[in-house]
């Protein structure tokens, strides 16, 4: 189920998991490691506009956690941990591949 997915069922009366979502989109993108995004690219892709500010959110949430860290602070890039792969496939409900 991709992002857009997740974020249109908040029109409904279910819960989204905004963390779990952020995850997804940037596990798509491969953004682990050294390959980052730029946090305001992630909160704008396939969120509608009034659901960024739950988005950001859950980034800021997942930077605390430690599953997503600052690539370059100052560009707001921002990249998976890889050392919480695990934790985060499962979070996602991937299987990990090595």
């Amino acid at each position: 189920m991709g992002v857009w997915h997740l974020a249109t069922i908040s029109n409904s009366n279910q819960e989204v998991d905004f963390e779990r979502a952020v995850l997804q989109k940037m596990h798509s993108r491969q953004r682990w490691g050294k390959f980052h995004i730029r946090r305001d690219k992630v909160a704008h892709s396939g969120f509608p506009g009034h659901l960024r500010g739950e988005v950001s959110e859950a980034i800021d949430l997942l930077i605390k956690r430690g599953w997503v860290m600052y690539h370059d602070r100052s560009k707001g890039a921002i990249s998976l941990n890889p050392a919480f792969r695990k934790e985060i496939l499962d979070k996602i409900g991937e299987a990990i591949k090595y």
